[in-house]
Formats: C-alpha cells, sequence, structure tokens
C-alpha cells in the first residue's frame, strides 16, 4: 500500500490488552468470534497482524490514523444524523461506544510512540471528543484525504 488510513481502531492487537480490546468490541459488543480473524489467543496470526509488533514495514506508507476519546461530542444527539436510533440507542453509544473510543484512543498513542521511536512519520489527527461512530469517521475521512491521495498521486 501506498497510503493508509484508520479510523477509530486498535492497532496494537498482539498484547494481552489490545488482545482483550479487541476480543470484547468483536465478541461482547459485536457478537462475532476473533478466532475467525486471528485463530486462538497463541496463533501468529495476532502477531502477524499487529500494526505495532510490524511498524517497520509501514514505512514509506502514508499513514493517517485518527481516534476520538470517548466523551460525547457533536454526533452524540438523540436521534441525530449519525446516533443509533432513540434514548436507548444514544445511551448505548455513548455508554459502550465511549468506552471503545477510549480504548482505541489508547492504542492510537501506543502506535504513535512505537513510530516516533522508529521515526516513521504518520498523519494523527485526535478529535477533541468523540464515540465509536459513524459521524466521527466521516468527519475524518475527509481529514484524512490528502494523506489517502497523496499516495495514490491524485489531487487532494
Amino acid at each position: 500500500y501506498r497510503s493508509v488510513a484508520g479510523y477509530s481502531g486498535c492497532a496494537q492487537i498482539a498484547d494481552p490488552i489490545g488482545k482483550q480490546f479487541t476480543k470484547l468490541v468483536v465478541e461482547l459488543y459485536g457478537g462475532g468470534d476473533v478466532r475467525n480473524m486471528y485463530g486462538e489467543d497463541d496463533d501468529p496470526a495476532w502477531a502477524a497482524n499487529d500494526p505495532v509488533v510490524n511498524a517497520e514495514a509501514l514505512r514509506g506508507t502514508r499513514l493517517y490514523i485518527s481516534s476520538g476519546n470517548g466523551l460525547p461530542g457533536r454526533w452524540d444527539t438523540v436521534n441525530g444524523d449519525y446516533s443509533q436510533p432513540g434514548p436507548h440507542g444514544l445511551a448505548n453509544q455513548l455508554l459502550v461506544g465511549g468506552v471503545i473510543e477510549a480504548a482505541t484512543n489508547w492504542c492510537t498513542h501506543n502506535l504513535e510512540d512505537r513510530l516516533t521511536q522508529l521515526r516513521i512519520p504518520a498523519t494523527f489527527d485526535y478529535a477533541p471528543s468523540g464515540t465509536h461512530s459513524w459521524g466521527y469517521w466521516r468527519e475524518a475521512f475527509y481529514r484524512s484525504w490528502p494523506v489517502l491521495a497523496e499516495g495514490l498521486g491524485l489531487p487532494a
């Protein structure tokens, strides 16, 4: 890849904390099974797909990584354009989406620390608020376009 973007993701999946974050989101919140992606806990696929572990391989790729901080923001309103419907939906977005986004923020800072340590340039975009929800990802996509376009050789 010449350019990549990550929106509200946990790049650090191979260590015990990142692995637990991934499991909680995929299995508890999403109803999936992480074994379908990475196998059992001791499967080498966890480390093989971890950008923090494999950060050196990102050298030369244009990188844009974003995260909110889990605190409510402009897209967290009852029946808003990017909110889950109704008061129950908003409560879920604020509580569950807030916890998930706080976790992705922690992971994103760890990825930034690793890339900085290796002197690999990247654009990090930390929103001053935001839960794990579509309105924030949409905004981040637009902000990421110059980085993605540059890697694709397109006008920003």
